[in-house]
């Protein structure tokens, strides 16, 4: 192994046992205000990547911005050779496409390729040398999707990141990232394609388009078994209407989360889109009596967990 192998293989253990860290903060409602975050998620991860935050040769923060006649403060700046290559932003909520855009504003004024928004538990990359929606090169829930994150996050080491050329890897994961995109949005026609393709080799009329998609699946591991699947499984005429009532606040898990008083273990975060949350109560086994419902639904646990400002 090269030395940078080496050094990210150390990279991904640690990040292993950062990710169990993480879930006890969050479990425990510690990561409140943009200081906890910082404190507790987001300088624990950098140091994991090598980024020691103590040392001002690697890391400067409240990073100062030009942008005309106004200094605004990036949290902070990664170093190579006391110039900025990586500039980060920290929030202390769910992450938005406006956070996005003053992300990359503070890299365009600096002309830094590299960007990072972060709450601590989502990571977003940006390649911002690239156009539209490619500049976008990955985003990562260290939560959630564990395999996701020991693919990607590791790059983000101070190692990679100030090698001859980090951009190779990260151009892959850009590829990678929009192929992806581009077959999910088209998996109707490339199963079309491939039935058509079949049906000249095996010499037959038609094939159903289920035995189609399960050979696909067993080779490729595409379509995958997600929402189409499960509402196979789980038909509306199974699931169990609910009401706001059902519900517990339980800030300790996340601003947003709910519990369901009969089943503690099946939660909802309500601090998500409205779509998101209606999904997860499909998988949940749950609904609301009608679309509009959920909309009444919806708004009663938002309010009551302080994300609807009161008018008075």
């Amino acid at each position: 192994m090269t030395q940078l192998e080496l050094s990210m293989d150390k990279v991904r253990g640690c990040l292993v046992q950062f990710t169990k860290r993480a879930k006890a903060i969050v479990e425990k409602g510690l990561n409140k205000g943009e200081a906890n975050v910082t404190n507790f998620l987001v300088n624990p991860l950098l140091h994991c990547l090598e980024w020691d935050t103590t040392n001002p040769e690697y890391v400067l923060p409240q990073y100062p911005i030009r942008m005309g006649t106004a200094t605004k403060f990036v949290d902070y700046s990664l170093l190579s050779d006391g110039k900025p290559v990586c500039l980060i932003e920290i929030k202390d909520k769910a992450l938005t496409e406006d956070d996005v855009g003053q992300l990359l504003s503070y890299c365009n004024s600096k002309r830094v390729i590299w960007g990072i928004l972060t709450n601590g538990v989502e990571v977003w990359f940006y390649d911002t040398s690239l156009r539209g929606a490619e500049k976008l090169v990955f985003k990562t829930d260290i939560l959630e999707d564990s395999k996701k994150m020991l693919e990607t996050i590791p790059y983000l080491c101070r190692s990679h990141l100030c090698s001859s050329d980090p951009s190779a890897a990260f151009r892959q994961m850009n590829l990678k990232r929009r192929t992806i995109t581009i077959v999910k949005g088209e998996g109707k026609a490339l199963i079309q394609k491939v039935t058509e393709w079949l049906k000249d080799k095996l010499g037959v009329d038609s094939i159903p388009e289920d035995i189609v998609k399960e050979a696909a699946r067993q080779v490729f591991g595409f379509p995958s078994r997600e929402a189409s699947e499960l509402r196979v499984v789980v038909r509306p005429t199974e699931l169990i209407v609910t009401t706001a009532g059902d519900w517990r606040h339980n800030p300790q898990l996340g601003r947003g989360v709910f519990e369901y008083k009969r089943d503690p273990s099946k939660r909802i975060d309500v601090s998500k889109p409205g779509r998101q949350v209606e999904e997860k109560l499909t998988q949940l086994g749950l609904k609301c009596s009608t679309t509009g419902a959920f909309g009444g639904f919806y708004y009663d646990l938002r309010r009551r967990a302080d994300l609807i400002k009161r008018q008075y």
